[in-house]
């Protein structure tokens, strides 16, 4: 077979499973890019279809770094990973999971962050409502919504 053909096959084959390439202008990858570097705040935690007490400090938080990698604060340590969005809004994350800190707090403190990075490695969703990040599974019994925090002048 000519080799100019079997490159070109190859490289048909091989980008066919990357919807990257695809979703240049998609609306989610632009309100992404509008959003790179900006810290939100964990404003409201739905577990189990269950209300997740928050507490006022310490903030759990959620950072774009790139539009493959984020991070933020997990309530006593700092978390990151990657992850990949489609045009549709779904998202994939990169296993074996997020990568942490490995400082200990209080045990309360420590279940809710657990609880955090196990919700948030759930999440098969992400929309963006307004200066709202908002990760999901589909039927809602997981939501986490993140708040845009201003930035102090």
């Amino acid at each position: 077979m000519n080799k100019t053909l079997v490159r070109a096959l190859s490289c048909i084959l091989l980008t066919a499973g990357f919807p990257a390439l695809s979703w240049a202008d998609s609306a989610s990858l632009e309100a992404l890019r509008q959003r790179l570097g900006k810290e939100h705040r964990l404003s409201k935690m739905l577990v189990s279809g269950e209300a997740i007490p928050l507490p006022e400090r310490p903030v759990i938080t959620l950072q774009f770094v790139s539009e493959t990698v984020l991070g933020g604060v997990s309530g006593v340590n700092r978390y990151f990973g990657g992850y990949f969005l489609d045009d549709e809004g779904r998202v994939r994350w990169d296993q074996p999971g997020f990568a942490t800190t490995r400082m200990a707090g209080p045990e309360e403190l420590m279940a809710l962050e657990y609880s955090f990075l196990t919700a948030l490695q759930m999440t098969e969703r992400m929309t963006f409502q307004g200066r709202e990040v908002v990760l999901s599974i589909e039927g809602g019994s997981i939501q986490l919504v993140f708040a845009e925090i201003a930035p102090e002048w």
